[in-house]
């Protein structure tokens, strides 16, 4: 094995290896960057749903829940 496989954790190479580094890495996380992080993926999905209406594509409205076609 070379110096990188040995340095690897390929215990994060799985669905539930990668959602237990975000959780580690969202913990890690103090108050104030938990917050910005929020809003900007606040503003992410609301620019996702006007690029999708643009388009005339159907998105899931955020306030109700429904699909919009």
């Amino acid at each position: 094995m070379d110096k990188l496989d040995e340095k690897t954790d390929y215990s994060e190479c799985t669905w539930a290896g990668a959602e237990a580094a975000q959780l580690r890495k969202w913990r890690g996380l103090t108050l104030q960057e938990k917050l910005k992080a929020n809003e900007e993926m606040g503003k992410t999905a609301d620019y996702m749903i006007q690029q999708r209406s643009e388009q005339g594509l159907p998105y899931i409205d955020p306030d109700t829940g429904e699909c919009v076609r």
